[in-house]
């Protein structure tokens, strides 16, 4: 898995959001105003059906989107749609692609953009994937 973002902080870099340490974690440089963005790729595709994210409460992550796609260029639409402020997991919603209603979706990428905070006091200690494959 690589993962990379859009402003890294030296001391929190995105990695920590995945390394599996409670005590650790991601803190995007964002200036105000500037939405933090978090890009995922897996060696294959896999089925995305939700998100856990483990935050200490001396952040204000707030709202996100969560994309699971094959081509980082063509996001589409969001397939989890979340806010850290009044749940810490969040399941993927239901879409249709083309032959059948889907709870979750298949993808080798994964972004994730999370609206701007009071201040940009953003941190998050992990987030875990669940898997539907």
């Amino acid at each position: 898995m690589q993962i990379k973002s859009g402003a890294d902080t030296p001391e929190h870099p995105a990695l920590f959001a995945f390394d599996n340490n409670a005590e650790s974690y991601w803190e995007p440089a964002v200036s105000d105003n500037e939405q933090a963005s978090l890009l995922v790729q897996f060696e294959r595709e896999r089925y995305i059906t939700g998100c856990l994210f483990n935050i200490d409460n001396k952040t204000d992550t707030g709202k996100f989107r969560v994309f699971v796609i094959n081509n980082p260029e063509n996001k589409g639409e969001a397939i989890i749609l979340g806010d850290t402020r009044t749940s810490q997991q969040f399941e993927a919603r239901s879409w249709d692609n083309g032959f059948t209603i889907q709870k979750g979706k298949k993808g080798k990428f994964v972004i994730f953009e999370f609206e701007p905070t009071p201040e940009n006091k953003m941190r998050i200690n992990e987030i875990e994937f669940l898997f539907g494959d």
